[in-house]
């Protein structure tokens, strides 16, 4: 046996509905593309590059019906691509089986030329196995995973901390200090509606202060430090469900925090600079565990927090440009290097997390608004715009429900209300 004895000496194609069709062919070609997500990032040198794995493998086929009735075959087959929708089975001279999605198909009408014969140029992909569709609870998974990829490759770059310096460090310890008492007034306040996330919020709270307390010159290693301020931000994030109340706290975090940026750049604000940004990282790693926890009742809700995420990283990422640029005329070892893996990680993160809530917007319905303008029943309103009252009046109790009806209105509403309905 050898390869030749492997080929096959036609192409063999099955349409969708079973249609069988032989033809001659010569050679073809297949080619395969990767698919990047390529992220141009304001003020950031060069593209982050992430492998997505490939895109479709093309198959670029041409082949032949003769005979002495082979316009009829032809005019068959083109009558079966252009009515039957669906996947193609074809036996190909070389690869052997294979299922392939029709893309393009042109006819040759060329008697003279090609009388004996008639050409067909054909375009194929092979479709991706839909038997597994990834979901929300495997993206959320994702996204808590690469969090704790963002926490190591920011406590990498904690390790910039001037520790050689009694006054750097003693900057560093004050700004952890400081942030943690925006910690205090501004995230404590979610963790108290359940006790033992607030147990664990006490917990990281004096985990830190211990950390700080033993960080020095003689103890130069930052790690403790990082980890339970890494604790403390997010820890939070499991307290609520509410996107929109998390997300109101970590933004004044960030805000807040980037009020301390120093206004000088010497050792100590070196150290202030580098502290500023460990927290703020963990504030936006809490933004994206919040978003893959977060239950989004409409369609608005996921645009807003599309565009609050999107707005508070570009503003983030910009500010702590702007300070770091301030760094940039000074003496090369005084210089401040943001760490670019942790920049990396945390664009990929937020990328799940955009992704997360794009798959979130198509499983919700949309939302449609209007005045009533007559006096009308809600059964009759649900009925009208639902189609019915649902299974077990599950159409009706979302009417009431959503529209927070009570009293004389769960029988009548009067003109000049507006209600909503979710629209599937």
């Amino acid at each position: 046996m050898s390869w030749a004895n492997e080929l096959r000496e036609e192409i063999k194609l099955t349409s969708p509905l079973g249609s069988v069709f032989y033809a001659l062919w010569r050679n073809d070609e297949r080619t395969v593309e990767k698919k990047l997500g390529i992220f141009e990032i304001p003020k950031f040198k060069g593209s982050i590059i992430q492998d997505l794995d490939v895109k479709a493998t093309s198959y670029p086929l041409t082949f032949y019906f003769d005979g002495p009735f082979h316009n009829r075959t032809a005019e068959e087959f083109f009558t079966a691509v252009t009515e039957e929708r669906g996947q193609w089975e074809v036996i190909h001279p070389v690869k052997g089986p294979l299922i392939l999605q029709l893309v393009s198909c042109k006819e040759s009408l060329s008697p003279v030329d090609e009388g004996s014969y008639t050409r067909i140029e054909t375009s194929w992909l092979v479709p991706a196995n839909l038997t597994r569709v990834i979901s929300l609870d495997e993206l959320a998974s994702s996204i808590f995973a690469n969090a704790f990829n963002v926490i190591s490759d920011a406590l990498t770059m904690l390790a910039q901390l001037r520790a050689d310096l009694y006054s750097a460090i003693q900057s560093a310890i004050a700004t952890f200090n400081a942030i943690a008492g925006l910690v205090d007034s501004i995230v404590a306040e979610i963790t108290a509606t359940v006790a033992l996330v607030q147990d664990a919020y006490q917990s990281a709270r004096a985990a830190l202060d211990n950390a700080l307390s033993a960080f020095g010159v003689g103890n130069a290693d930052p790690t403790p430090v990082g980890e339970a301020a890494a604790e403390l931000i997010t820890v939070a994030v499991d307290a609520t469900d509410d996107f929109a109340e998390r997300f109101t706290a970590y933004n004044s975090l960030v805000t807040d925090t980037l009020n301390l940026v120093p206004m000088t750049t010497t050792e100590e604000d070196f150290n202030t600079l580098v502290s500023m940004e460990f927290n703020i990282t963990m504030a936006l790693v809490a933004i994206a565990q919040s978003v893959a926890t977060s239950t989004f009742n409409t369609r608005a809700d996921v645009v807003s927090a599309m565009d609050n995420i999107t707005t508070l990283f570009n503003d983030t990422m910009e500010a702590l440009d702007a300070a770091q640029d301030a760094f940039s005329t000074l003496p090369i070892n005084r210089q401040y290097y943001a760490n670019s893996q942790q920049y990396s990680s945390l664009v990929y993160l937020f990328a799940l997390a955009m992704q997360y809530l794009t798959i979130q917007f198509y499983n919700l319905r949309a939302e449609k608004r209007f005045t009533v303008t007559t006096p009308r029943s809600p059964l009759e309103i649900t009925v009208t715009e639902y189609g019915s009252l649902g299974d077990r009046d599950a159409n009706y109790d979302l009417f009431i429900r959503s529209n927070q009806l009570a009293g004389n209105e769960i029988l009548l509403i009067q003109p000049g209300r507006e209600v909503v309905i979710y629209v599937g």
